[in-house]
C-alpha cells in the first residue's frame, strides 16, 4: 500500500487503494512501488480562505501566544508566488496572529465551539 508524506506539515499517511502497482504506475511511474511519495494530508488538502474557521494545530515558534486547539477566523490570506502564503487569524479576544499553513487546520463544518469547563466551586 502506498504511503505519502505531506510536503506542508510532514504527516505520513497510508492510502487505501485497491491496486498499489496500478496506483504507482498512474501517479508516480518513475518511482519504485512501495516508495514514500509526496501527498497532502487530509488536514492540509483543504484550501484556507478569508472567513474560514480554523484551529491551531501547532506553532513552530516556542514563544507563540496562540496555543494548539485555539479557534479563530482567517481574516486575511497574504500570498506571493515568489514567497508563499501566510494567514492572518483573528481570535475571539480580537487578537490577530499570523501563521503558515502547517500551523492551521480548517475546523470541521458545524463543529461546536469549546465550552468552558470551569465550575463555580459549589456543591
Amino acid at each position: 500500500m502506498p504511503y505519502t508524506k505531506c510536503p506542508i506539515c510532514g504527516a505520513i499517511a497510508h492510502l487505501n487503494v485497491s491496486d498499489a502497482r496500478q496506483w504507482y504506475a498512474t501517479h508516480y511511474p518513475d518511482v519504485p512501488e512501495g516508495s514514500l511519495v509526496p501527498g497532502k494530508c487530509i488536514a492540509c488538502s483543504q484550501e484556507l480562505q478569508e472567513g474560514d474557521t480554523v484551529v491551531v494545530r501547532q506553532c513552530f515558534i516556542p514563544e507563540a501566544i496562540a496555543k494548539p486547539g485555539m479557534r479563530g477566523t482567517v481574516t486575511a490570506v497574504l500570498s506571493s508566488p515568489e514567497h508563499g502564503t501566510i494567514y492572518e487569524v483573528t481570535f475571539n479576544d480580537s487578537t490577530k496572529h499570523h501563521f503558515i499553513r502547517a500551523e492551521l487546520r480548517k475546523a470541521p463544518v458545524g463543529s461546536p465551539k469549546r465550552k468552558s469547563t470551569r465550575t463555580s466551586g459549589t456543591a
